[in-house]
């Protein structure tokens, strides 16, 4: 019996420890809540809808819809480490049908610099001499590309901003769905970068996906607009090295990013 008990009380105190380590890690940010807009169908451009469509057996509205919603998925649940989140793409009510919609028409979509402080993703950041290949995962493989060098070949460095015309937007979706930030996708490119060949032989080249985002802070504020970036070869159009791949990189990138105008 002695015995049992001791063992139950090292098995308490490892349980302790755990849960204070949790709280320590959770309360380095401060919890809060976000609603997270999905960017304009229209604003899906891709040049690889052809390849990824024989690749996975789909007709293109079919594979559109279904990259819409993976990319809020992933971005949904890398937003959740922060607090609750919002997404109102899976609000199929009435009410978040007719938010939605006037949040698009009454939203300027434009072209600009980034705005605040950008953190860097990993993949951007190490360079293509301290990439890591992780070889048991497939999807994460094809993703070890140099996002930087993708970027100065094709020399675009503005993302898709999103300015709200109308001042009750941003006020209606916090009350809606009870959130202070505003997290709002703008655009989605999946496009052929044809000044980065990876196999001149085979004519591989380098497919970048760009997401556009804007966060609003509780004022109304937009105070970090930015795209993330992850890429691909040309020669693997699987669906999954996109949705499981580029979106979990990029979700990670947006993640960071919000973090720190929380901070």
């Amino acid at each position: 019996m002695r015995i049992f008990s001791t063992r139950n009380c090292f098995i308490a105190l490892l349980i302790l420890l755990g849960s204070i380590g949790a709280d320590a890690q959770s309360d380095s940010l401060p919890r809060t809540s976000i609603v997270l807009i999905p960017y304009p169908p229209e604003y899906y451009l891709s040049d690889a809808d052809r390849d990824i469509c024989a690749a996975s057996s789909l007709e293109q509205v079919q594979l559109q819809q279904i990259i819409r919603l993976a990319l809020d998925r992933k971005l949904s649940a890398a937003l959740e480490t922060l607090g609750s989140c919002a997404a109102v793409c899976t609000d199929s009510s009435s009410t978040g049908r007719r938010l939605i919609g006037k949040f698009y028409d009454r939203t300027a979509y434009t072209y600009r610099s980034a705005v605040g402080r950008r953190v860097l993703s990993k993949q951007k950041a190490r360079g293509e001499n301290n990439r890591k290949t992780d070889k048991s995962n497939a999807a994460r493989t094809e993703l070890e590309f140099d996002a930087t060098q993708a970027l100065a070949n094709r020399g675009d460095g503005k993302y898709m901003s999103a300015e709200p015309r109308d001042t009750t937007l941003l006020p209606d979706l916090r009350k809606t769905y009870g959130g202070d930030w505003v997290v709002s996708i703008n655009q989605l490119d999946i496009r052929t970068n044809y000044n980065s060949c990876l196999d001149i032989v085979n004519g591989v080249y380098t497919r970048e996906v760009m997401v556009h985002y804007s966060v609003f802070d509780p004022r109304g504020k937009e105070v970090r607009g930015d795209y993330a970036l992850a890429t691909f070869p040309s020669n693997d159009n699987r669906l999954g090295v996109i949705t499981e791949g580029c979106f979990l990189h990029i979700a990670e990138e947006i993640r960071s990013n919000v973090a720190l105008v929380l901070r």
